[in-house]
């Protein structure tokens, strides 16, 4: 006889797997923005992969790579000058549009 973990069991239901699949994807976002804030290179690399399912090593990711998940998960950079308030989306930029500042 083979036995289910509580874990297996509660995920068998897809009304709960969703809403634990969704709180872990939170949960993984926050990590994500934490592991940037401390310039963790391969904690983003991994955690970019486990949110889009994307295979790559973190001598692979270059700055175009990182746009390119950040924008499948829906998320996506904004730069602020400081002084003058203006503010760009960073997808604009990687598009190789000048962009005044």
């Amino acid at each position: 006889m083979t036995y289910k973990s509580t874990f297996d069991r509660i995920m068998s239901d897809p009304k709960r797997k969703q809403a634990f699949d969704k709180g872990y994807r939170k949960f993984l976002l926050s990590e994500l923005r934490l592991a940037l804030s401390q310039g963790d290179d391969t904690a983003v690399c991994e955690l970019l992969m486990a949110l889009t399912g994307t295979n790559m090593s973190p001598k692979e990711m270059t700055l175009n790579s990182f746009f390119q998940q950040l924008n499948q998960l829906g998320c996506g950079i904004i730069l602020e000058h400081k002084r003058r308030g203006k503010h760009h989306e960073l997808n604009q930029l990687t598009n190789r549009n000048q962009v005044q500042i």
